[in-house]
């Protein structure tokens, strides 16, 4: 049987010969080991579909070699392969397991659709490309290396996809893809753009933490599930515009806020920072939880005092984004008050008529008169009210104030 082929006609003599001269191919039919090819070949004219198991293990390909628009029904294992030029995939339908070797020229698996567990190198010196691909399972690039530019856009990840310690030495293109499960680019290092443009991450978590960004990272409409960025380094800029996340741990939330601040936009920066103060309420309270199990008094008076702060900042005026939430915190509490003091005075006014709201609006101006009533001698117990009442009344204008500065902060 051919070891060496030399022409499109000898592969294609051994593709027909009949099955019992294959008894000596332990892989059967189409066993192509550590077989050699010193033509241009293109399997798309000579077989549509591999029916069986196929094996290329140390096969030798010395001119550019194209898979373009095959069916691989079963196995088919590249191991130990050698491409001396650029290969090529396009379109290719892996059914079964796939192996592919290490790639030394140009690899494109553009618009192929990987069906089971699929089995990359570790290092890429040329372009590999991904793009419009299908993966049906886990996909593992951990601990990868890419000297030239990788593209995996428009793609789908039915699950999980691992970048873990991953180096990328040229740009990234991943726009307009969908992972339905889990992304994860841990310890990675990005030295050129990274663009996640457009993408959908919204069934699992993306993780950058440690990662670290050498360059312009973009990340316009994606939409996350969730992200976490901790520990990550930035040393130019990550544009968030338009993107929406639904969860994400405090130390992203700052990282997110700082980065629209540097990028001059006030407005979306004071959304992360709600959601960066949001999780650290939730901090506290998980503090405040393990402090009490461990009686930790001193701690837990201090987590205490800290919740206090917060729980008021966030019922008064939402962390001081929300100006109807202040303005209902300063009717509410005041009222309130304002009942108690009437009732400490002896004093019954209905809210229907105008003296109430004519002395109620006094009230609540912190500089009022202790006599502000006509008629009425305060008493001991109504000066205290009063005083609470302007302590009250003062935090919350000033917090309404703020609240209505929001775009004129951070």
């Amino acid at each position: 049987m051919f070891k060496k082929f030399n022409s499109k006609e000898d592969l294609i003599t051994y593709i027909n010969t009949s099955e019992k001269d294959y008894s000596d191919y332990r892989n059967g039919k189409f066993d192509f080991e550590n077989c050699e090819f010193t033509f241009e070949v293109d399997f798309s004219f000579i077989l549509r579909e591999f029916d069986r198991r196929v094996s290329f293990k140390g096969a030798k390909f010395e001119r550019k070699t194209a898979f373009d628009n095959l069916i691989f029904q079963s196995n088919v294992t590249f191991e130990n392969c050698y491409f001396n030029e650029e290969v090529s995939f396009n379109k290719t339908v892996f059914q079964g397991v796939s192996i592919f070797p290490h790639f030394f020229n140009n690899a494109n698996f553009k618009g192929a659709k990987f069906l089971s567990t699929t089995s990359f190198p570790k290092s890429y010196p040329q372009n590999i490309n991904l793009s419009n691909c299908f993966f049906k399972e886990e996909l593992d690039l951990s601990y990868c290396k890419f000297d030239q530019e990788f593209n995996f856009y428009n793609s789908t990840f039915e699950k999980t996809v691992n970048f873990e310690a991953a180096i990328f030495n040229k740009k990234v293109n991943a726009w307009n893809t969908s992972f339905k499960s889990n992304l994860n680019f841990k310890w990675a290092n990005f030295r050129e753009k990274l663009n996640l443009t457009d993408s959908f991450i919204k069934k699992g978590k993306t993780i950058f933490f440690g990662t670290n960004f050498e360059n312009n990272v973009y990340f316009y409409n994606t939409q996350f599930k969730k992200i976490d960025l901790k520990n990550s380094v930035i040393e130019k800029g990550v544009y968030f515009l338009g993107s929406k996340i639904e969860k994400c741990n405090r130390e992203t939330s700052r990282i997110i806020k700082n980065q629209f601040l540097k990028q001059n936009n006030r407005i979306e920066s004071l959304k992360y920072h709600h959601k960066e103060m949001a999780s650290y309420y939730r901090e506290l309270l998980y503090d405040l939880y393990l402090n009490f199990t461990k009686a930790n008094l001193w701690r837990l008076l201090k987590n205490i005092g800290d919740l206090t702060v917060l729980t008021l900042n966030f019922l008064s005026n939402g962390f001081g984004l929300w100006w109807f939430s202040a303005v209902i915190f300063l009717f509410i509490t005041t009222s309130l008050i304002f009942h108690f003091y009437l009732t400490s005075v002896n004093l019954n006014i209905s809210y229907d008529q105008i003296d109430y709201w004519k002395y109620y609006f006094q009230f609540i101006v912190p500089t009022h008169k202790f006599s502000f009533i006509e008629g009425v001698t305060p008493t001991a117990k109504s000066v205290i009210i009063d005083y609470f009442g302007r302590v009250v009344s003062a935090f919350g204008i000033y917090q309404t104030v703020q609240a209505f500065r929001k775009f004129g902060k951070i």
